[in-house]
């Protein structure tokens, strides 16, 4: 074979899976500046490469996956636990749960971690407790009796929380009263929840539909005596709704959380993220959700191709096609300092920018293989700027070079 002398002077062309050897980008005097491969080394603006640096063990965990954090925690999970760290590095277990084995997303609001797999879901608060994620609502409205009449009321009940959290309600019962009603309540459902403080009762108006807020029932108390009218208490707002399903994926977006399960991505009612509307509040998709991505207009979407879904929230819902390609599940990050975010397909590292402008990084340049699962995270150290991606599950790629060399 013929050779080749070749100088390397800095290789500000960066990465270069794709052209063969003999077509690498050179500089005007012929030198080569794109590498092959690069392993725990960054390659910076002008081309020189410089070692990244060590890392250290600090917390030890068997099987640990699923790592998150935010401000004030550090979050991850075991086959059948889950922990949380503080700043000073002290760790608890919050839950035991065989279902934590599945890899686990999440999303921070208001402080607030929510997250989620295909089996289980639930949240860390900012001190690290955990709780359920929602209330599971009264089965059964109350009992209810009054003195006979020819006017019509309705009676149901949601379970309250300390927090002002309050649960779905079933059907109302219906009784026949007078025009002042009497109303007798009794079998006044009661939580299994710790959570919850009372049982709040709402009763229609004269042969209405409308539920108002008649009276908050403390835990412990089974039954009421109910006079007059009720119109002047809130509106009930989250009849027939239920806790949010769990998920592979979790995504918030303008007030309203997102959860992908399957090919169905579900969301939450408005500022109201413990229930929803199980007939109502879903979107399907022909193949599994493996891209839920959020900027301040909308989301990214990826099932069996690339998706930008806007005025999800607000029930005004356009979605557009962006691009070919499945989305790699799990391999997302919000970029600093942006509204923008990142993500991996088949095609590569994409950003993608509000009004569901992306553009993909790598494409002309490197090929990737192919991956079922993955993760992303932004590094910034001594003003380099990284998004660097850890990948599993791989198949090949024929578009890669067959020649091959590391540093």
């Amino acid at each position: 074979m013929a050779s080749k002398l070749v100088e390397y002077k800095g290789w500000v062309a960066g990465v270069n899976n794709i052209a063969p050897d003999v077509d690498l980008p050179t500089d005007q005097y012929g030198r080569v500046i794109a590498l092959r491969d690069a392993v725990n080394v960054d390659i910076l603006t002008s081309g020189d490469v410089r070692r990244r640096k060590g890392v250290r063990q600090v917390i030890q965990d068997t099987n640990a996956h699923s790592v998150f954090a935010n401000e004030t925690v550090m979050i991850w999970a075991t086959p059948n636990a889950m922990r949380v760290a503080d700043s000073n590095l002290t760790v608890k277990t919050v839950l035991m749960n065989a279902k934590l084995a599945k890899p686990i997303s999440y999303v921070t609001v208001n402080g607030r971690t929510y997250f989620s797999n295909e089996y289980i879901n639930g949240i860390i608060n900012a001190d690290g407790t955990y709780e359920p994620w929602g209330i599971q609502p009264p089965a059964v409205a109350p009992t209810i009796s009054g003195a006979a009449g020819n006017r019509q009321y309705q009676l149901t009940c949601t379970f309250v929380t300390y927090t002002g959290e309050e649960s779905g309600a079933p059907i109302g019962n219906t009784i026949s009263c007078g025009d002042i009603p009497t109303i007798s309540v009794s079998n006044i459902p009661q939580s299994t929840d710790p959570r919850v403080v009372a049982t709040r009762l709402y009763v229609t108006n004269i042969d209405g539909s409308i539920f108002y807020r008649a009276a908050d029932v403390p835990v412990g108390t089974t039954s009421v005596s109910l006079n007059g009218f009720f119109a002047a208490g809130a509106t009930l707002k989250t009849q027939f709704m239920v806790p949010p399903p769990p998920g592979q994926l979790v995504e918030y977006n303008n007030g309203v959380i997102f959860i992908a399960s399957g090919s169905t991505i579900y969301h939450t009612q408005p500022l109201r993220y413990g229930v929803y509307k199980p007939d109502d509040n879903f979107y399907m998709y022909s193949e599994r959700v493996t891209l839920l991505k959020a900027v301040p207009d909308g989301f990214f979407v990826g099932a069996e191709q690339i998706y930008f879904m806007s005025g999800a929230a607000t029930g005004e819902v356009n979605q557009a096609q962006i691009t070919q390609g499945r989305a790699v599940e799990g391999a997302h990050c919000e970029l600093p300092n942006t509204e923008d975010v990142m993500f991996v397909t088949e095609r590569g590292f994409m950003r993608g920018s509000s009004g569901g402008q992306v553009s993909n990084l790598t494409e002309k340049q490197i090929a990737l293989n192919f991956y079922t699962r993955g993760a992303l995270g932004y590094s910034e150290v001594n003003g380099h700027k990284t998004v660097i991606g850890i990948f599993g599950e791989s198949k090949p790629n024929p578009a890669i070079a067959e020649d091959f060399s590391e540093l």
